[in-house]
């Protein structure tokens, strides 16, 4: 289970849709495909805003994002 803030993670989210929308998220699109994975990913993708995502913000956006798509345990 991801350990963050879900509804902070939904806040922060929409910056990330300014330059995709959640259809990344779902088959067929979706590559990711474990928790690890996907805190991997928004650390990687979190690096190109400026300032970066912190931790807690990486923790926040991963519980939104494992809440309401991937739902891995």
């Amino acid at each position: 289970r991801a350990a963050g803030d879900a509804t902070r993670g939904e806040k922060l989210h929409e910056s990330c849709l300014s330059c995709h929308g959640t259809e990344v998220y779902v088959p067929p699109k979706r590559k990711v495909t474990t928790l690890a994975a996907l805190r991997k990913e928004t650390v990687r993708w979190g690096d190109h805003y400026n300032p970066a995502f912190k931790k807690a913000e990486v923790d926040d956006l991963v519980a939104y994002l494992n809440r309401d798509f991937y739902k891995f345990r």
